[in-house]
């Protein structure tokens, strides 16, 4: 008998992996931490949700990134989302932050 450990695993620590908002237009700002070297980007297929690095900061064996991420308006019913942190070779387990953002109010009377 043969054990095999595989320890390939997320290599982000996110600093908020979750968002609630409300339904008007909003920026949201978080960091997130990788190994030095590691090449990365953003996955989404939320047209109102566009994440984007406004700085970094290196030290010897970590990039701290802080992102900001632009949610549009919501003019419908309340929607759910998310984007993704994907490695340049898909070598690594994505991490996503998810938004909830509020939608129209509707007002009920008897």
């Amino acid at each position: 008998c043969q054990l095999s450990v595989d320890q390939t695993g997320s290599v982000y620590i996110v600093g908020q992996p979750y968002f609630i908002e409300g339904k008007g237009e909003a920026t949201l700002e978080l960091n997130v931490t990788t190994p030095a070297g590691l090449v990365w980007g953003f996955d989404s297929s939320e047209s109102w949700i566009n994440p984007q690095v406004s700085s970094t900061a290196a030290s010897d064996d970590f990039v701290t990134y802080k992102l900001s991420v632009k949610i549009s308006a919501n003019e419908g019913e309340t929607r759910f989302g998310k984007f993704e942190l994907i490695d340049e070779n898909r070598s690594y387990t994505p991490a996503a932050i998810y938004v909830s953002q509020f939608g129209t109010e509707y007002n009920y009377t008897s």
